[in-house]
């Protein structure tokens, strides 16, 4: 494979850990999900084959950026997570007590 070729997909690598962020970031995790699969995808192709001493520093600072979106994903999905959670416990006080009602006005 061809040194741009590799280039253009560690960029593609790291445009798509970007992209994964702004998705997040506005919530749409099933967009999260699908370019997670086809990251995994394009992470498998390029480091099938070895990294060249030539292009470790690329390498090695495309991953720190992956990284870093990757901590922030994680986050903003544990965020997202908490905030189900709530709604669905305050959701379940509001069933609770409609039925207290409804047995009480009985």
């Amino acid at each position: 494979m061809s040194d741009n070729s590799r280039t253009e997909q560690l960029r593609a690598l790291v445009a798509g850990s970007q992209r994964m962020l702004q998705l997040a970031e506005a919530g749409d995790w099933e967009a999260v999900a699908r370019l997670q699969d086809l990251r995994q995808q394009l992470s498998e192709s390029f480091f099938a084959e070895p990294v060249g001493s030539q292009g470790a520093a690329e390498v090695k600072a495309a991953i720190r950026q992956i990284l870093a979106n990757d901590t922030r994903i994680t986050a903003l999905g544990g965020e997202a997570r908490d905030n189900c959670q709530s709604e669905l416990k305050s959701i379940n006080r509001r069933r609770h007590a409609a039925r207290q009602y409804s047995a009480n006005k009985a």
